[in-house]
């Protein structure tokens, strides 16, 4: 997995590092929205993040969202043609 480590995370960084583990044959679909407390609602206007992980990882760089804004994992699967945006 390439990495770039010159990058910084601290307190004053823009961007937030995301790592998390998936099985290597996935497709992962981030999505950013809205939690209410109750149910989870789709941002609608960004377009959603779709990666597979190398080497059983994913590393997302993602913008900070606070308070009731989320980021969430809209889907998983195994079809690589989800990498394709159309």
């Amino acid at each position: 997995m390439s990495v770039d480590r010159t990058i910084h995370y601290d307190g004053s960084s823009d961007d937030a590092l995301v790592v998390f583990a998936l099985t290597p044959n996935m497709v992962v679909t981030l999505v950013a929205g809205t939690d209410d407390g109750v149910n989870w609602h789709d941002g609608g206007r960004v377009m959603p993040l779709r990666v597979r992980p190398q080497d059983g990882f994913v590393v997302a760089r993602l913008r900070p969202r606070t308070r009731k804004n989320r980021y969430a994992i809209a889907k998983l699967s195994t079809d690589a043609s989800e990498l394709m945006v159309g």
